[in-house]
């Protein structure tokens, strides 16, 4: 279905006048940009945590932090099957 859309589309383009296509294209951008805004705005929160725990662990001399989904708090995303293996701690394993 995605072909065909686009395929319309250049269609339409190579057909229609030049302002109509400028027209759409600064549509499209606009509502690109807009929905991009949201989903900063949405996943702000989780990026300001995650960069709070990193700073945290450099300042207490951690080389190389790791990432831990459990200072998240969000049951959502610490239950996902995308992140690695948690670190142990020093004298285990």
């Amino acid at each position: 279905m995605f072909k065909v859309i686009i395929l319309a589309m250049v269609l339409l383009g190579s057909v229609a006048e030049l302002s109509v296509v400028w027209d759409f294209a600064d549509l499209a951008m606009g509502l690109m940009a807009t929905t991009n805004l949201f989903s900063i705005l949405f996943m702000a929160p989780i990026a300001v945590a995650v960069l709070k725990d990193y700073e945290r662990q450099r300042r207490a001399g951690i080389e190389e932090p790791l990432f831990d989904p459990a200072i998240l708090k969000r049951p959502e995303l610490v239950d996902a099957d995308v992140w690695p293996v948690k670190r142990q701690k020093k004298g285990r394993g």
